[in-house]
């Protein structure tokens, strides 16, 4: 177990850098002049998004599209324009365990390895099963094609070391560009000879869905080998944008939320004040996005009262909404590092450039260019394994992992929700673990005689929570690494099969000879206990602990990304993900960002006061007509800033909501008249429980009518004992004794949009 107070890195690279540099150009001056102080922030924004990391920028970049919508990023980090950072990293960080989170404008993708590829079509697809709609493979693709480009490699190069890609498969024309190097080292080619020994898969294009077996993968870079990334890809180009304001160098110290819980603003507080300096209110007309990542989005939850109740009371918190998965569910990518020297190696080599003074010379010549053998950074070949491949003992494994008490090997913290959900994950990924269409191991090659190996899919769970004697200090991060002893079997069995791939008959012509952890580390045991000592528990993919899963596992967010139990709060991060999923997370994240903005987008980011119109439309009337025909609802929201119509589903029946500026839309007899609520006050607080206590139905419909005036919607309130309603009211008609009504919706159907999918 490595528990760890986090050090939120201001980098501080998360990669020693030793490419040489040059020919920059520094654009900080235009863009510290294009950043807000505190002392020009407006009094509300229609969108404030918290966190001006990877996800934060792409739907702060989405959002102010639409020049009518005002946006505020908040983000604690500050700009970095190191030229280091923008080179391909040539070593991965160092051994000493401590806890990534990028402080930056750019959030991970300023300093993670650059990797831009993404997991098996199966990895996402057991989102989807996990009760949210619309998260599987076929949900996700759009949003990676749209945030990406790929740049094609060097014919001569492609050619000859067989690099395959598909750009109309998997590719787009988005502002992340992927590269290939202009250079690789030769010992590669004998490397993916090895795997075909093996057996293993190779697959054309694992950007594609096919990302198991061994296939290529691009760097996340512009054909200059440049970094690309969030803040030059997503902010820089739009920086200039009125309605789009950035305030860096500050901490959100929580959410604010009015009597009905929904959140309407946050409190700031200056980077490096002391606790109990002077705080800024800022308001939210619309949305407060959290993009704080897995580390802060939580604790943000926490100090706002939504989390474990237990926890914010040690805090002197109160508790607003009693969520425990809000720092649950944590999952890391733990690794350990094998070696094997190569006494007959092919050169050039990785390490001619530290050995050979006339090559180090040649490739900084070429870097002077932009090109040669500083391009390559970490690689880009990747071995994703899946368990049925790498282990002769698979089915024992996953028999040993379904027979376990899952609360045996939990956080002791784990309420019985999240003990359920994570039963819920596990016999959905154990079924995965059989098939062959997905890994549970990667191995990254670029032709070196050492390579991590990375556990994907650990059974581990941990924790990132409140420090309850300083709510403000960084919060407690517990790893959990191998403390299921199903990780170390799989772990164990990855090295034999390591081992198995440097003894390979392509492998001889380079004599390797084993480092570490030696060839006398023979048994299970010994493997074990290697891996025990060796392991590091975090590769900088931490995620999951604001998890997108129904409440009763211990969800955080609905599949809408809204927060459970409040209205107003939604979160657009990694911290989402319900699994880690079998990849470098970057390309995820793009694409987590790019679909939050489309969630519902013709209900949701409208722009105030667009299209407004004083009366629904006789078409609109047609449309209705159709939905009546199919057992239909209707739903009138007075509140929202367009007039067209939206569709969703409830409970599998279509749902039809207009939409309307200003007044309540009712039957012209009945406006002016006296009405009084059907449910007192006392009910009236909690809009998202209206649609899961009672049913909506169909009363009396004129179906052959096409004026939307004599069409009302009848709520059955026999289930609404103990449930809420929020800025709602049935009216009764008082001409027709009440059998009918007109539904006054305000801001509650804005919680029905989030509810049904809207």
């Amino acid at each position: 177990m490595t528990r760890l107070k986090s050090l939120s890195l201001v980098f501080s690279p998360l990669f020693v850098l030793f490419s040489a540099v040059y020919g920059y150009v520094d654009p900080l001056e235009g863009l510290r002049a294009r950043q807000i102080d505190p002392g020009q922030l407006g009094g509300a924004y229609d969108y404030i998004v918290v966190g001006g990391g990877q996800s934060g920028l792409v739907i702060a970049n989405r959002l102010s599209e639409d020049t009518e919508r005002s946006i505020l990023v908040i983000e604690y980090g500050y700009f970095n324009n190191n030229p280091r950072q923008l080179d391909p990293p040539t070593t991965p960080t160092s051994q000493q365990p401590r806890v990534l989170a990028a402080s930056v404008v750019g959030g991970g993708s300023v300093v993670n390895g650059m990797l831009l590829d993404r997991a098996a079509a199966d990895d996402y697809d057991m989102w989807e099963k996990l009760g949210n709609p619309g998260w599987g493979w076929d949900g996700l693709l759009p949003y990676f094609k749209k945030a990406t480009t790929l740049n094609p490699p060097r014919p001569d190069l492609a050619a000859e070391f067989n690099i395959t890609y598909d750009i109309n498969r998997a590719y787009g024309n988005g502002p992340i560009q992927g590269t290939f190097p202009d250079f690789l080292w030769p010992g590669l080619k004998i490397q993916w000879d090895a795997w075909k020994d093996l057996g293993v898969q190779i697959h054309a294009e694992g950007a594609a869905g096919d990302a198991y077996g061994a296939y290529w993968s691009p760097s996340a870079t512009d054909t200059e080998y440049r970094r690309s990334y969030a803040r030059n890809r997503y902010y820089d180009p739009v920086s200039n944008r009125p309605n789009l304001h950035l305030l860096i160098g500050h901490r959100v110290n929580e959410v604010l939320f009015d009597a009905h819980r929904r959140a309407e603003a946050v409190t700031i507080q200056e980077r490096g004040s002391f606790t109990g300096s002077p705080t800024i209110t800022v308001k939210a007309t619309q949305e407060i996005i959290l993009c704080s990542g897995w580390l802060h989005t939580p604790q943000i939850l926490h100090r706002s009262g939504i989390g474990p109740g237990a926890l914010l009371r040690q805090a002197g918190i109160k508790v607003l909404v009693d969520l425990p998965g809000v720092g649950s569910n944590h999952q890391e990518h733990p690794y350990f590092f094998g070696q094997f020297s190569y006494q007959t190696d092919v050169t050039p080599n990785p390490t001619t450039l530290a050995t050979n003074e006339t090559f180090r010379k040649w490739a900084d010549e070429l870097w002077q260019q932009r090109k040669g053998p500083r391009s390559i950074g970490l690689g880009n070949s990747l071995a994703t394994l899946p368990l049925s491949v790498l282990s002769r003992r698979s089915q024992a494994i996953i028999r040993k992992a379904k027979s376990q008490n899952a609360s045996t090997y939990l956080p002791k913290t784990y309420t019985a929700e999240q003990i359920k959900g994570f039963i819920a994950q596990r016999d959905i990924m154990l079924p995965s673990f059989v098939k062959q269409d997905n890994g549970v191991v990667e191995i990254p090659f670029s032709g070196a005689s050492a390579s991590i190996l990375v556990l994907m899919k650990p059974l581990s769970r941990g924790t990132v929570l409140l420090n309850v004697t300083d709510k403000y200090a960084e919060p407690i991060v517990d790893f959990n690494a191998n403390v299921n002893p199903v990780d170390i079997d799989i772990f164990t069995d990855a090295l034999r099969f390591y081992r198995r791939w440097m003894r390979t008959p392509s492998m001889s012509q380079l004599t390797p000879i084993e480092l570490v952890p030696g060839a006398n580390v023979t048994t299970d045991k010994e493997i074990g206990d290697f891996v025990a000592r060796s392991t590091i528990a975090s590769i900088g993919h931490s995620c999951c602990t604001a998890a997108m899963l129904p409440r009763e596992l211990a969800g955080v967010v609905t599949p809408q990304l809204t927060v459970y139990s409040v209205t107003g709060l939604s979160i657009g991060d990694i911290s989402i993900m319900p699994l880690d999923p079998a990849t470098h997370t970057c390309a995820t994240v793009y694409a987590i960002a790019e679909k939050f903005v489309n969630r519902g987008r013709s209900s949701r980011y409208v722009s105030r006061d667009k299209q407004a119109q004083a009366l629904i439309s006789f078409s609109h009337s047609l449309l209705l007509q159709a939905f009546f025909l199919v057992g239909g609802l209707v739903c009138v929201d007075t509140i929202a800033q367009s007039s067209s119509p939206f569709v969703a589903s409830i409970r599998g029946r279509p749902l039809l909501v207009f939409r309307r500026l200003g007044s309540t839309i009712c039957p012209p007899h009945l406006q002016g008249s006296t009405a009084r609520p059907l449910w007192p006050p006392s009910v009236m607080a909690h809009p998202t429980r209206i649609l899961q206590t009672a049913t909506l139905s169909l009363s009396d419909v004129p179906r052959n009518s096409l004026n939307i005036w004599e069409t009302f919607v009848h709520i059955d309130a026999s289930g609404l004992s103990g449930a809420y309603l929020d800025s709602a009211q049935m009216w009764q008609d008082s001409e027709k004794g009440g059998s009918r009504g007109c539904l006054v919706v305000r801001a509650v159907t804005r919680t029905i949009g989030d509810w049904v999918g809207g």
